[in-house]
C-alpha cells in the first residue's frame, strides 16, 4: 500500500519545462528529495503550448497538468488531452444568453468592482468570486462567456467609469479602446485557470502567490484541501517591478496588470494555511498584502552539497584571465544592464578580466538584445561574455574565481547559495535573503550602484587570500546552516501538519447552492 502524501505542486514558466531559476531548481530539489515519501502532480502554468519537459523526471512525479496561458484560445487539448470533443461542443450548446446574463454577469460585476480597487477589495470575497466563476466554467464555455458582447460591454463600461473620474486624483484622458480591448485580452489569458479541473490531493503547494494560487483557492473551495505558499520572490514585488519597468505598456494597462495581480495575491494569501517565504525579509510585503503573522513560517532554500562543492585544487582548472562567473536568466529584474557597467569599470583597473554570464537567453529577448547591443556599446566584446545556458553550474562557479549578482530583486537566490557551496565567494545586491546568507562570507552592495559592485570585485580579484579566506567561510556556513535536505524536512514536516487538519470544503459555508449534469454525471456545488 502506498502511503506516500500526495502534493499538488504549482509553478508557473518553471519546473519541468523550463530549466534554470530558482523555481525550477527549487521544485527539482523537492520531488527528487521527496521520492520516497510524496506523489507529486505537477500544475504548470506557461507562456505558451510549446514547452517541452527539460528534466529526467522521478518516478513520484505521477502526472503533470501544462497548462499554457497563451498561445491557444482553448488549451484543454493540453491539460485534459483525453477529454472527448463532444464534451466540449456541449459545453458551448450549454451557454445560452440567459446563462450568461443570470449567472456569469452578475459575479463578474461583483469581480470588476475588486480589479478596480484592489486595496479596498475583500480577499475571502475574491476567493468566493473564483470559485463562483470556477463553478459557471465546469458547465458552460470560458471562451463563449468572456466573448459574449454583454460581458465586454460590463468590463469596458466598468473600466471606463473608473478611469475617467476623479477617483485616482486625475482624470485619464489616455484611456480609449485600444486600452480596453488589451485589458479584456489579458483578463482572458491570466483567468484560465479558472477553467482547469483541479485534483483531490492532501496537500496544495504553490510556488507563488501568483496565478499558480488560483488552484489552492479552488481546492480549499472543492475539496477542502490545505495549501502551502513558497514566496520565491514575493510574486507581488516582482510583479509591480516587472509592470513598471515595461516601455511598451501604458499606464492604463499597467494599472490594470498590478491590479489583477493585487487581489489575487490578497485572495491566496487570505487563503492559505501556511506561507513559507525563502526569506525572513519577504514577510513585510505577504503581512502588508494579507498574510498573518501566524500563517507565516520562513525556510530557507538550501543546495545539494554534494553536487556543488569545491573540486580539489589537482582537478581544478581555471581561466588564464581573472573571471566573473554570474548565473542567471536574461530579464530585467535580473539587472544584467548593471552588470555589464560594472564589469567596463572593473576593466579600469584589470584591464584583462572577463565576466562570462551564463543563463536563459530566450526569457525576454528584446531584453537580451538590449543587454548585447550595451555591451557593444561599451566596447566590452572581449571582456563581457553572454554564453547563454550551461548545464553544470558546479563547473562554472570551480573555474571562475569569483560569482556576481546584480539582481533588483530575489529571493534566497540559489546562484549565490550554490557558489557559496563551491566556495566561490561573491559580490551580490542587497535584495531579497542575499544579506541573510552572505552578510558573513560575501561583499554585499546596494542594487544598481556600478561602483559599489566594481570595487567588490576587484578587491576580491586583486586580493588572493582574501578571496580564499571569503570562500572557505562560504562553504563552511552552507554546510551548517543550507543544505537542501534541513530545506526539504522542513517543508516535508508542514505537510504532515496539513495532513492531520480537519478538511471542511469552504463550498459548504456558501449561502446558495445549485447542481446541474455534465457529460452524464450530476454535479451538485454548493
Amino acid at each position: 500500500m502506498d502511503d506516500k502524501l500526495n502534493i499538488l505542486l504549482q509553478t508557473e514558466g518553471a519546473y519541468p519545462f523550463v530549466k534554470g531559476g530558482g523555481v525550477s531548481t527549487w521544485s527539482e530539489i523537492m520531488c527528487n528529495q521527496l521520492v520516497d515519501r510524496v506523489n507529486f502532480t505537477i500544475y504548470a502554468l506557461l507562456g505558451n503550448p510549446y514547452y517541452d519537459v527539460q528534466y529526467d523526471l522521478p518516478s513520484n512525479i505521477k502526472s503533470i497538468l501544462k497548462i499554457p496561458l497563451w498561445g491557444s484560445e482553448l488549451p484543454i487539448a493540453y491539460y485534459e488531452p483525453e477529454r472527448l470533443f463532444s464534451s466540449i461542443a456541449s459545453e458551448k450548446e450549454f451557454t445560452h444568453e440567459a446563462a450568461v446574463h443570470e449567472q456569469f454577469l452578475p459575479l463578474f460585476d461583483q469581480f470588476m468592482d475588486c480589479l478596480t480597487r484592489p486595496h479596498s477589495s475583500n480577499p475571502e470575497k475574491v476567493g468566493i468570486l473564483l470559485y463562483r466563476f470556477w463553478q459557471y466554467f465546469n458547465r458552460y464555455s470560458y471562451k463563449d462567456t468572456l466573448r459574449d458582447q454583454r460581458v465586454w460591454e460590463k468590463f469596458s463600461g466598468k473600466i471606463h467609469d473608473f478611469y475617467s473620474a476623479d477617483v485616482l486624483g486625475r482624470k485619464v484622458d489616455s484611456f480609449n479602446l485600444l486600452n480596453a480591448t488589451f485589458g479584456m485580452r489579458w483578463l482572458y489569458h491570466y483567468l484560465m485557470p479558472l477553467d482547469v479541473g483541479v485534483p483531490r490531493v492532501d496537500v496544495s503547494h504553490s510556488t507563488s502567490s501568483g496565478f499558480p494560487a488560483i488552484a489552492s483557492i479552488i481546492g480549499k473551495f472543492e475539496h477542502g484541501t490545505p495549501s502551502v505558499i513558497s514566496d520565491h520572490g514575493v510574486f507581488i514585488r516582482e510583479r509591480i517591478k516587472g509592470i513598471n519597468a515595461s516601455e511598451d505598456i501604458g499606464y492604463f494597462s499597467k494599472k490594470m496588470l498590478i491590479n489583477l495581480s493585487v487581489i489575487i495575491a490578497k485572495a491566496a494569501y487570505h487563503y492559505a494555511d501556511v506561507i513559507c517565504p525563502v526569506t525572513k525579509s519577504h514577510s513585510t510585503w505577504e503581512l502588508r498584502f494579507g498574510g498573518s503573522d501566524d500563517k507565516i513560517r520562513p525556510i530557507i532554500n538550501g543546495v545539494d552539497i554534494n553536487k556543488f562543492k569545491p573540486l580539489n585544487e589537482a582537478d581544478k582548472i581555471s581561466y588564464e584571465r581573472p573571471t566573473v562567473v554570474a548565473l542567471a536568466n536574461l530579464f530585467p529584474l535580473k539587472g544584467i544592464e548593471t552588470m555589464i557597467k560594472t564589469c567596463r569599470r572593473v576593466r579600469e583597473d584589470i584591464p584583462e578580466v572577463q565576466f562570462l554570464l551564463y543563463g536563459d537567453t530566450t526569457v525576454d529577448e528584446e531584453y537580451t538584445q538590449k543587454c548585447k547591443k550595451l555591451v557593444k556599446e561599451l566596447n566590452l566584446e572581449h571582456h563581457f561574455y553572454i554564453k547563454g545556458f550551461h548545464d553544470n553550474p558546479t563547473e562554472v562557479y570551480n573555474k571562475g574565481d569569483i560569482s556576481i549578482l546584480t539582481s533588483i530583486s530575489e529571493g534566497a537566490p540559489y546562484t549565490v547559495l550554490e557558489s557559496m557551496s563551491c566556495g566561490c565567494p561573491v559580490v551580490a545586491t542587497d535584495v531579497g535573503g542575499v544579506r541573510e546568507v552572505l552578510e558573513r562570507c560575501g561583499i554585499i552592495c546596494r542594487s544598481g550602484a556600478v561602483e559599489e559592485l566594481a570595487e567588490g570585485v576587484t578587491k576580491l580579484l586583486k586580493d588572493d587570500l582574501f578571496r580564499k579566506v571569503l570562500g572557505e567561510e562560504s562553504r563552511r556556513i552552507v554546510l551548517s546552516n543550507f543544505t537542501a535536505k534541513k530545506t526539504v524536512d522542513a517543508y516535508y514536516e508542514e505537510y504532515r501538519k496539513l495532513v492531520h487538519k480537519p478538511r471542511v470544503p469552504l463550498k459548504t459555508r456558501l449561502k446558495d447552492s445549485y447542481s446541474f449534469q455534465k457529460n452524464g454525471v450530476n454535479h451538485n456545488y454548493a
